[in-house]
């Protein structure tokens, strides 16, 4: 069983409540797409989880705006304001580890990408399904299975060729107005997946964001799931 998680955005305890959950779905190998940083409280450790916990890792824009102050100024001013902070927590070595990290990875039937398949370092959003079928076509040949994050909302789209792109959804800070942090189980002997959903102490979270000086709203839509 592969757990894959994504946008965990600085968020300790989603983090830790995911890893804990993997634990029922018998999960022996965890895949990260990205965005580890950014937004949430405790950058550094997410980052030494992330290491320890898993095979594969591919950039989130977060993770290439604090690794390599890549066009920061093209974030809105919380998202700027909380990377210009996440910056300041990360040594060299952290910075410089993220700066490394690809954009993605192929993996037998499976590509793991932060934002999507087509030119994956312009950072594409796909929300709707007009979206996905424009971007599937761009999947190399042998690959059935395409699983992004970025938008913090799950979602599957299947092609007329049965190749699908699924979104894993957002373990630090869910966007689909369910606060609990989400990821996906893929069994890959049988070729089929699961969305799980996990609570997560978010007033912790809450917490941490406020007496760090971050933006508020960045503690309030927490609780909203958006």
């Amino acid at each position: 069983m592969i757990g894959i998680i994504s946008d965990i955005h600085g968020n300790l305890e989603a983090l830790e409540a995911v890893l804990e959950a993997g634990q029922r779905f018998s999960i022996n190998r965890w895949v990260c797409l990205g965005d580890i940083v950014g937004y949430g409280p405790n950058p550094v450790e997410c980052l030494e989880l992330v290491r320890s916990h898993c095979d594969v890792i591919v950039k989130g824009n977060h993770d290439d705006a604090c690794g390599c102050f890549a066009e920061i100024d093209e974030f809105n001013q919380i998202a700027k304001r909380a990377i210009l902070w996440t910056i300041e927590q990360l040594k060299d070595v952290d910075r410089d580890w993220l700066s490394k990290l690809p954009l993605y990875v192929l993996e037998e039937d499976r590509m793991y990408v932060h934002s999507s398949p087509y030119k994956p370092y312009l950072w594409h959003y796909i929300f709707t399904e007009s979206e996905a079928r424009r971007q599937i076509q761009h999947l190399p040949q042998n690959i059935r299975y395409c699983f992004i994050g970025h938008t913090h909302e799950p979602f599957r789209f299947v092609s007329d060729n049965k190749s699908e792109l699924i979104n894993v959804g957002s373990v630090g800070q869910p966007r689909d107005y369910d606060a609990r942090s989400c990821f996906v189980v893929f069994n890959e002997s049988l070729g089929k997946f699961h969305f799980c959903r996990v609570e997560y102490d978010i007033e912790r979270t809450q917490q941490k964001i406020l007496d760090r000086g971050l933006p508020r709203f960045l503690a309030h839509r927490l609780q909203l799931g958006n």
